[in-house]
């Protein structure tokens, strides 16, 4: 299945700010492009104004692959993956999000992230304070394993990072590399917790203050 050229734009009234209780549905609401099946294409698509995400990956989906689009505006991530395997977002530009750029954050034990790569894609804004261009929050235990974020741009903010996992279930193969932003921060900028196989090398961001990496109880560490 295949979505190409399509431009999508939502009823939002505030579309770049995070406002789940203001959605026509109660929720964060409204997403822009839903995948929830194997071998599914979307490229060359417009999106704007709409409450939630723009693509949301979930229900185990598998061979995703989403490319050249353009993000103007979307409430909450500019894509979100919760359970899948196979996920490619490359050459993606998104302007204003707000909250994270790339999440990744299974909602049940049972979801499973595995072979997701985020690579040439550029970024403008992202939400406030507590949110990142790249993100992955583990909360129940669930399987995340080899989340590749490579030679992306961050245009207008920082390039931050969170990855923390809660309960028993670490988190195994982040690779954090070439990636490059132009707002400087008050460091730590990256925030690695929990993780088996961390890759971070050969990123560019500027610094007011502080240090680069906060890395807490990760092994192999590059």
């Amino acid at each position: 299945m295949w979505i190409r050229n399509f431009v999508l734009i939502g009823s939002s009234q505030y579309p770049d700010v995070d406002t789940p209780g203001d959605s026509p549905t109660g929720g964060e609401g409204q997403l822009g492009f839903l995948m929830g099946t194997n071998r599914f294409e979307v490229s060359g698509c417009t999106i704007s104004k709409v409450w939630g995400d723009g693509f949301y990956v979930t229900h185990g989906s598998s061979d995703v692959w989403i490319h050249d689009n353009h993000v103007i505006s979307a409430g909450r991530n500019g894509m979100a993956v919760i359970c899948g395997t196979d996920i490619i977002a490359e050459r993606n530009t998104f302007d204003t999000c707000g909250y994270h750029t790339f999440d990744v954050e299974p909602s049940v034990a049972a979801d499973v992230c595995t072979t997701i790569i985020c690579r040439l894609n550029t970024a403008g804004t992202y939400g406030q304070s507590g949110q990142y261009f790249f993100n992955i929050y583990n909360p129940n235990s669930s399987t995340i394993d080899g989340v590749i974020v490579d030679d992306n741009t961050v245009l207008g903010d920082s390039l931050s990072a969170y990855v923390y996992s809660e309960g028993s279930v670490r988190t195994k193969h982040v690779t954090f590399t070439n990636n490059e932003g132009e707002l400087a921060n008050v460091g730590p900028d990256f925030f690695f917790t929990y993780i088996d196989g961390l890759t971070a090398t050969g990123n560019v961001q500027s610094l007011s203050s502080g240090v680069l990496m906060n890395i807490t109880d990760c092994t192999g560490t590059w």
